[in-house]
């Protein structure tokens, strides 16, 4: 075999290498219908807004403490200049 013929081989098995994995990849994702691939893309968004929306009370709960105290210092400081 000389060089060129080498050369072919290798970017023919090459091709078929791709080719083959493409194909596995086709039919993993080609196992999943539409409705599946769906069904997945609306369970990671609701997990996403459920957990956005726990941080954000999360906060909201942590402000509103802060609030609570700052307001129950003040009564108890007019209390004691009364």
């Amino acid at each position: 075999m000389n060089s060129q013929t080498d050369a072919d081989a290798a970017a023919a098995a090459s091709a078929a290498l791709k080719t083959t994995l493409i194909g596995a990849a086709g039919v993993g994702l080609g196992g999943l219908t539409d409705s599946q691939v769906a069904m997945v893309g609306g369970l990671v968004i609701a997990g996403a807004g459920l957990l956005l929306q726990g941080f954000f009370q999360w906060r909201r709960d942590r402000r509103e403490e802060v609030e609570h105290r700052a307001r129950m210092r003040a009564l108890t400081d007019e209390e004691r200049a009364s």
